[in-house]
């Protein structure tokens, strides 16, 4: 991360709240660790003042939306919490995260049913999108929490950025790129990277995420500069190692030569699920981070 992190990101104020998330809001199965369940909760209690709305891109069966809205809540707000997935789900994902958090057998793939009855709680201020996210659009006014799971490929990434960040607001948005630091998708640690002079990165957390302060919303510019559908692999490799050197995290340093490899070693792919890993080696990782610091 950058220095200089801007107050309060700069005390990690989230971490205190680690053990006080509410217990309904952690029976919504997830796989976010208890530091990113913390920091959404103290996003929407804490540091969000309703200025905007609060959207999740990729909640899955609603363990982050469950997270976020119970700091709506608990802030004493009644900012709508919009929620977007397909909402569909297999047989065995279903008996690993929705079954044991009690919710009955039912047929097909479809869980949209399932994530209602799990926010249950929050009903009055959750709103489910489900679909395709590259059919999806907001022109609902101003965002204030973005966070992001959803850009699984570069067009969705992309997506995003264009239909999504101009509604941000200079100063106060945050943007939570859930899967920063994944090796398997390289393109986010890029995009953000290439609109630097929109986004502050102000925290990291968990094995993915990294939390970005909106400094100026992007304009078309900022936006096509971003872009990171069709950017060949030196260009996404270009950007990784100036991520590593500007950071001065040496954790962040390691998942990104992490990338950089990935890319190196899989020409072309941009499929988070066809990324061979089978290559990484500590000593090669070790070398890339010498040469770029």
């Amino acid at each position: 991360m950058r220095p200089n992190i801007p107050e309060p990101f700069s005390r990690r104020p989230w971490l205190a709240d680690a053990l006080t998330v509410p217990e309904d809001a952690l029976t919504v199965p997830t796989m976010l660790s208890d530091e990113e369940s913390a920091l959404l909760y103290w996003l929407t209690r804490d540091y969000a003042r309703g200025a905007g709305a609060v959207i999740d891109l990729g909640c899955f069966v609603g363990g982050s939306t469950a997270r976020l809205a119970a700091g709506v809540r608990d802030g004493g707000r009644d900012t709508l919490v919009h929620a977007y997935d397909r909402f569909t789900i297999q047989a065995e994902q279903k008996k690993r995260y929705l079954y044991p958090a009690g919710v009955r057998p039912f047929p097909g793939e479809s869980m949209i049913g399932a994530v209602k009855e799990l926010l249950r709680g929050w009903q009055d201020i959750v709103r489910l999108h489900p679909g395709e996210i590259l059919e999806k659009t907001w022109d609902n006014g101003p965002i204030e929490i973005l966070f992001i799971d959803a850009g699984k490929t570069p067009a969705a990434a992309d997506w995003i950025a264009e239909h999504y960040m101009p509604h941000l607001i200079a100063g106060r948005s945050v943007v939570v790129q859930q899967d920063y630091q994944h090796w398997r998708q390289p393109w986010l640690a890029a995009q953000m990277h290439w609109m630097s002079d929109c986004f502050q990165p102000v925290a990291r957390c968990g094995s993915g995420t990294v939390l970005f302060l909106c400094t100026r919303v992007p304009d078309k510019t900022a936006l096509k500069r971003g872009q990171v559908e069709g950017k060949s692999d030196g260009s996404l490799i270009g950007a990784l190692e100036a991520v590593v050197g500007l950071t001065t995290d040496a954790s962040l340093r390691r998942k990104m030569a992490r990338a950089i490899m990935g890319v190196e070693d899989n020409p072309g792919v941009r499929v988070t699920f066809k990324m061979n890993k089978d290559a990484f080696s500590a000593k090669r990782a070790n070398a890339i981070i010498a040469r770029l610091k």
